[in-house]
Formats: structure tokens, sequence, C-alpha cells
């Protein structure tokens, strides 16, 4: 099974299928498991956008994607376990920001703890993360995210496939065996 990387909002999508209730759980986890991948959500992602971001609804039925180990918080520590690699981070984080929004975002003087609301930084730190840790697969209902996956290639010739929640269904539409085309056709949904 291989890391991928997941968002707030691909995460909040799913969390607002209604109808599945309780069978929601499992069915996002057969789709993992269909797929062979483990997905992995940013600790700076999960803290300032999920588990401290606005409440909302189907923000307890995210956190329990987390809670019953379906999805996982990526600790920093994990792949910055060196000097040398959190200066490198920090190099190519600001580097992929400046080419996609400009000047980094004022107040953030610790890009290992510090946040601001509604500056693309989640996207930002995931695809960093993504180039770190080697991962080529984020999922992502974001189209921010499909731009700065671009400017990786460009720029670091590292290539991150970011797919949407419908995306996911239809390029693994032969590895999803277990999902009835029901439940894959209510996976896929455009929340309103």
């Amino acid at each position: 099974m291989k890391e991928v990387a997941i968002d707030n909002d691909f995460v909040m999508h799913l969390a607002e299928i209604d109808w599945l209730q309780e069978e929601l759980n499992d069915k996002v986890r057969i789709l993992f498991l269909d797929i062979k991948v483990i997905p992995i959500m940013h600790e700076l992602v999960y803290i300032n956008e999920l588990e401290n971001g606005a409440d909302c609804n189907n923000k307890t039925r995210a956190l329990s994607f987390f809670s019953h180990g379906i999805m996982r918080k990526k600790e920093m520590s994990s792949f910055l376990d060196t000097n040398a690699k959190k200066k490198f981070y920090e190099i190519v984080l600001k580097e992929i920001y400046r080419d996609f929004k400009g000047d980094f975002p004022k107040g953030i003087n610790d890009v290992f703890k510090d946040w601001r609301a509604q500056t693309s930084l989640g996207e930002t730190h995931t695809v960093a993360m993504c180039f770190i840790i080697g991962c080529d697969l984020f999922l992502s209902d974001d189209d921010d995210s499909k731009k700065l996956a671009r400017i990786l290639e460009n720029k670091r010739a590292f290539k991150v496939n970011v797919y949407k929640r419908e995306e996911v269904i239809d390029n693994f539409k032969a590895e999803l065996k277990d999902l009835n085309k029901h439940d894959r056709r209510t996976i896929k949904h455009v929340p309103k």
C-alpha cells in the first residue's frame, strides 16, 4: 500500500455524503483498500483546516475517518527528521508558493507552526510534502491543487497527479471491485 496525500476539501466532501450515514466509514475504507492506498493529510492541514477549522455539521464525521484509521495525519517529524531536510522543505515550500501566489504571507515567521487561513498554505504544504516524500498522488477537490502540481512539475521536474473524487472513481474503476455502481456514483457526488 502506498501513501497518497489528501486535502481538507476532499475529506469534507466525503463527509457530506448524508444518506450513507453509518455505512460511510465502511464505504470510504473500501474505496481506499480497493485502490491499495493509505490516505495521509499533512499535519498542519489536519490541525489548522480540519481539527481547528470551522465547525460544521460534517466535521465530526470527517474526523471519524482519522479516529477509525481510514485516513492518517502525516506528522512532519516523520519526513523532516533532520535540520537539513527542514531547511530544504522551507526553501521548496516558499519557492512553490512564490510561483503560485507571489509573496509569502505576512505573519508566517515559522513555516512549521504559523498558519493563515485563505492563503493556500494547505495546498502548498501538501504539494511540498509530496515532493519530499515522493508521493505521486494527491486527492483534492480544490482546483488550486492542480495548478500547484503543475508548478512542481515545471520547477522541480516532479509529477504529482491530482485527482478529484470523480477522477478517483473514474481512473480506478477496474480496481473498485467491492464498491457497487450506486456507491461509486454517491462518492462522486458534487456537493451543493
